[in-house]
């Protein structure tokens, strides 16, 4: 949505690259909006009829329960190296076990770039730093007064402080976004002026007293901060020179929400149907 009436072109501009790629979208004015959302102050907003949310755990889950009908989960387990050998991987785990496959996948998020560099014979120009981006969530102790998720318009850090809530009806504020030197996860109560000043530009009955802090995560960014938004990459023979191998790098957030859609992309990149 745009708060501001200056921000309308960049509005525009996400509805009509929705559109492009067959997201049915309608564009809603004030008066429409305050119809949705009667606590909600803006100019103009996007509405996405088919926007929505899941149980993460479940999700994960389920993928877990369809990999083992026709394979293994092999938890607590680093890659310390990999080698092709006769047109086949061979990758020696931390406790030196051995797996053999004929297709790999480097899906390893934070670490993309570091489980890269133990791929013997991999091409890595291509290959990009990654840097971590921190994002702190608050939760919202009172009764969530929103039936759709709350998104102001994205800035060159990511999505913006948005409004979301989980199955349960939670109502939770986040990300923000800081570029750190490392993966930990304190959460820093400094930010509170930030989601505060955020909020309070698109929720007209916000009260600052029951924001309370929540968690925090870290999302893999291959471009330094303030440098703007980055795509997905998945990366094949053609960019690292290894035969069935997949790279993704740069699965920055929304990549939860487009996992099944990169799997399918990684497949057949593969040849895999």
């Amino acid at each position: 949505m745009a708060t501001e009436k200056n921000q309308q072109e960049q509005l525009e501009s996400l509805y009509e690259n929705g559109k492009a790629n067959g997201v049915p979208l309608q564009m809603l004015s004030k008066e429409k909006v305050k119809v949705l959302e009667e606590e909600i102050k803006c100019e103009t907003a996007i509405f996405s009829s088919e926007s929505g949310i899941i149980s993460v755990p479940e999700y994960l889950s389920a993928l877990e329960e369809d990999i083992k009908k026709t394979g293994y989960v092999v938890l607590a387990s680093e890659l310390k190296h990999a080698e092709k050998i006769n047109g086949y991987f061979k990758l020696t785990l931390n406790s030196n076990d051995k797996i053999h496959c004929n297709f790999l996948i480097n899906a390893s998020g934070l670490h993309t770039e570091d489980v890269a560099n133990r791929i013997k014979e991999i091409n890595l120009p291509k290959i990009k730093k990654v840097m971590y981006a921190k994002g702190h969530y608050y939760l919202y102790k009172k009764k969530n007064p929103f039936k759709h998720l709350i998104y102001p318009l994205p800035n060159s850090n990511g999505h913006g402080i948005h409004a979301g809530m989980d199955i349960e009806n939670n109502l939770r504020f986040g990300p923000n976004a800081k570029w750190v030197d490392s993966i930990e996860y304190s959460f820093n109560e400094d930010t509170l002026d930030e989601f505060c000043n955020s909020i309070k530009s698109y929720w007209v009955n916000f009260d600052p007293s029951y924001l309370i802090p929540d968690y925090t995560g870290i999302r893999s960014k291959i471009v330094a901060e303030g440098e703007g938004s980055q795509d997905f990459e998945i990366l094949d023979a053609n960019d690292h020179g290894l035969d069935n191998l997949i790279h993704l790098q740069g699965i920055d957030s929304p990549g939860l929400t487009s996992s099944l859609a990169i799997a399918a992309e990684a497949i057949s990149k593969l040849g895999i149907h």
